[in-house]
């Protein structure tokens, strides 16, 4: 900075500004308040005012080389007084009036925001984000790379428990089998149920599922991998009308991104022939309302009851099913092994009911405290386990009918049977009434003879 009273040299036209930013906190506007025309103002408004700056004439383009430098030389001095100052009073206003004007502008630029990002959402609908860690990576394809990388001959062994897989590779079986029911090769894609796949792909599935995999000292159990690629076939379906055609907002939009394993006109007739049919909707409305009335919801991820009861609660030795009290209370508690409030209070419904009433089963138990457990999986058993597995399969109308009939044949015969009966009954009361009235014939004839008292006695003399 040039001393009092030295001539100052001449500055480039933005070097003042940038000289007036380093030496003193201006704000971010002071530069463009700066540019707007000042108003005339005189000596008893603002003793600076016949101060002219730099900027205020640089921007007029009114002025020569020479009353710029004269200008310039008052500009620095009052820069320099106002270094020393530090605190002047039209500085913390200009400040003030600065942070003002930009909280202003920034507030209405995050309205702005807001409103179009909320415009663009309604327009084009997409997937809700996951709230993740910013450096969580995402789960990828199933790729099951273990049972892909196994040679010729080579398989992988299992454990067969409460009607499904169990041990260390169950979760490699469920991964292999949710890839074939993916695989439009082996499975088709263009049909409304799992019924209405032939039983050929059915067979090829159940193929591929030996090639893989064998069970620990006995067969696989075809009927129950059946029915669990029949579960795993449901689901996938499931996702693609949640993820792919809910979330995007509309059938329209869910055309034009078609998603992993399936071709453009396959994912177009599930769209238009399957997922906008009126027996399709009314299936998941029903479905839908099913499961927002469940009130004891699955809380151990990807693993099974079963492979719980298997590894920790004694299956794997042998030992007989734990109480219903022992399987919630597990299955239920987080890594702290505590339950929540509605879990401990159901919890105490069960062992009251287990200590009131040892006699009663474990189907019994659970239909005690859960309600009645008629379709599905039964309630601490877990997938695999249905009713009829565990009290035994329900009756066919055919055989209620032949149950029906045999009872009213008993009925019928019981009933001749009475008829009988009743008719000896009728004959002995007929043999009782002639035994009284001959009874009472001759207790009357008995009656009216003479006493011997009565007698008269012949006088001998």
């Amino acid at each position: 900075m040039a001393p009092i009273g030295r001539k100052a040299t001449f500055l480039p036209p933005g070097r003042l500004g940038l000289i007036r930013s380093v030496g003193s906190k201006v704000s971010f506007l002071s530069g463009v308040l700066s540019k707007a025309p000042s108003k005339t103002t005189t000596s008893n408004d603002n003793p600076d005012a016949n101060v002219p700056t730099m900027v205020s004439e640089v921007n007029q383009g009114t002025i020569n080389e020479a009353s710029m430098e004269e200008d310039m030389s008052h500009a620095i001095l009052l820069q320099s007084l106002r270094e020393d100052v530090g605190n002047d009073e039209s500085d913390i206003i200009q400040r003030s009036i600065n942070n003002a004007a930009i909280s202003d502008f920034l507030e209405q630029q995050n309205a702005l925001q807001d409103a179009l990002t909320t415009q663009k959402e309604a327009h084009n609908p997409t997937l809700r984000k996951r709230n993740r860690k910013p450096d969580a990576k995402p789960r990828g394809v199933n790729k099951c790379k273990k049972v892909a990388n196994l040679k010729d001959g080579e398989k992988l062994e299992v454990e067969f428990y409460m009607n499904g897989a169990v041990g260390d590779n169950h979760k490699y079986l469920t991964r292999h089998m949710g890839k074939l029911v993916r695989d439009r090769i082996i499975c088709p894609v263009r049909v409304h149920t799992w019924d209405e796949i032939d039983n050929s792909a059915k067979e090829h599935m159940w193929q591929s599922v030996l090639n893989k995999f064998v069970g620990k000292g006995f067969d696989l159990d075809r009927k129950t991998t059946i029915d669990h690629l029949k579960r795993l076939w449901q689901n996938w379906r499931g996702i693609l009308n949640q993820n792919s055609i809910i979330r995007k907002g509309s059938l329209e939009n869910a055309l034009n991104e078609t998603p992993n394993d399936l071709t453009p006109a396959d994912w177009k007739w599930l769209v238009e022939e399957h997922f906008s049919s009126e027996a399709f909707k009314k299936l998941s409305s029903r479905n839908s309302g099913n499961r927002g009335n469940l009130t004891m919801l699955h809380h151990i991820g990807s693993t099974p009851f079963r492979q719980v009861i298997w590894e920790d609660m004694g299956g794997k030795e042998g030992k007989d099913l734990p109480p219903i009290s022992a399987v919630f209370k597990k299955t239920r508690e987080g890594k702290s092994g505590n339950l929540k409030e509605n879990d401990a209070t159901k919890l105490d419904e069960i062992v009251s009911v287990e200590k009131e009433n040892p006699s009663l089963s474990q189907f019994e138990v659970v239909e005690n405290c859960f309600g009645p457990q008629d379709r599905g999986g039964v309630v601490c058993f877990g997938f695999g386990k249905r009713p009829k597995d565990v009290r035994g399969p329900l009756p066919t109308r055919a055989d209620l009918t032949s149950r029906a009939h045999e009872k009213q044949k008993e009925n019928d015969d019981l009933r001749k049977r009475m008829d009988e009966m009743e008719k000896v009954r009728q004959a002995d009361l007929e043999k009782m009434s002639a035994l009284e009235e001959k009874f009472n014939l001759f207790l009357a004839a008995y009656m009216q003879q003479p006493s011997f008292g009565d007698q008269e006695i012949p006088d001998d003399s």
